[in-house]
């Protein structure tokens, strides 16, 4: 029984030694009807439709869903969804800071007819900037994207702060930013490196 079973498993693999040696010529009409703009089943990424969920953990971490995939035959044209429809799918929700695990029934929208439609021209935010002279130049002051930089109220507010200052490692940069932490705002200053 363990035999046949095997057996069986070694003939359904794609992988397969003996489906190498007896391989066949897939035909262009299949081919390209396997590969052209359909629905199909495809594993899903739960924290990637949920992404403000990210201080959970689900079970399992992704679904399968059917979404639009495949080629169109034309470079200008995209495969996208022109029907879908919502599903509930029970997963465990796990939260590790309250140590609580519950199942749930999460809303997930599934593709159910595709089409090849013309590519969306890309709006001028999301092209890459060109760099160099092109580039507007900061004004005198500016900070660098993710930074910022707050006065605490009253003169030498500052120093009666310097016991709560604590290290950050700039991921931009990769210098150490001090920010400084209590009731008031934070205060990010740029200090010079290590001597």
């Amino acid at each position: 029984m363990v035999a046949l079973l095997a057996s069986a498993a070694n003939k359904a693999s794609p992988d397969s030694s003996s489906d190498r040696l007896s391989a066949t010529v897939v035909p262009f009409e299949e081919v390209w009807s396997r590969s052209y703009c359909r629905a199909r089943e495809t594993l899903v990424d739960v924290l990637s439709e949920f992404p403000h969920e990210a201080e959970h953990i689900f079970k399992p971490p992704c679904v399968p869903l059917w979404r639009c995939a495949g080629c169109c035959g034309d470079e200008s044209l995209e495969c996208i969804a022109v029907e879908t429809r919502t599903i509930e799918l029970q997963v465990l929700r796990v939260s590790p800071i309250l140590g609580r695990t519950r199942q749930e029934d999460m809303k997930f929208t599934e593709h159910t007819r595709c089409a090849c439609r013309p590519r969306r021209k890309r709006l001028k935010s999301e092209r890459n900037h060109p760099t160099g002279a092109k580039r507007r130049p900061r004004h005198p002051g500016s900070t660098l994207p993710g930074t910022a930089t707050c006065e605490l109220p009253g003169p030498g507010a500052q120093e009666d702060h310097q016991s709560r200052l604590a290290e950050v490692l700039d991921p931009d940069e990769a210098k150490t930013v001090m920010v400084q932490e209590g009731r008031f705002p934070l205060n990010l200053e740029r200090l010079p490196g290590p001597p």
